[in-house]
């Protein structure tokens, strides 16, 4: 029996870990950036396409409590990642914003995780499309949405 034969949730989390480990390692290879640093800058980006983007949002998206999160705004910023501005007419509250930096940092790794991916999927025969699917369903009925 291979230890791949377990259970499918099981399997799930040894990929996501394998996956997470795998970018971590790619991205301190090649770039400045670590994975959850990658994942913050990204993330950023993906919410400050809605509206501004809180430390707290942030927090929440990327599961660090708002200490953590505090924390990594702080590299982020010091790094010259992103900016912390004041939002007009909401009292104390504060936005991130990416800056041309940090926005370059994530189209960099963007581009070598990407492509990394796309030759594991190639090396094991799957079609991007045979997996966004499924994926995309099981992250959006862990949000409450449709199943």
């Amino acid at each position: 029996m291979s230890p791949y034969d377990a259970e499918p949730a099981h399997q799930l989390h040894v990929l996501v870990s394998r996956l997470d480990r795998n970018a971590d390692q790619r991205l301190r290879e090649s770039t400045d950036l670590t994975y959850q640093k990658f994942l913050a800058l990204l993330t950023v980006r993906r919410l400050g396409e809605t509206g501004p983007v809180t430390q707290r949002a942030l927090a929440d998206a990327v599961g660090l409590t708002e200490a953590g999160a505090s924390r990594l705004v702080g590299s982020l910023r010091d790094a010259g990642w992103t900016d912390v501005r004041q939002e007009p007419g909401t009292g104390n509250r504060r936005s991130l914003v990416l800056t041309g930096p940090g926005s370059d940092q994530v189209d960099l790794a963007l581009q070598l995780l990407e492509g990394s991916f796309a030759r594991l999927l190639k090396a094991a025969d799957v079609e991007p499309d045979e997996l966004a699917g499924p994926v995309g369903r099981l992250l959006a009925a862990m949000d409450g949405g449709p199943r």
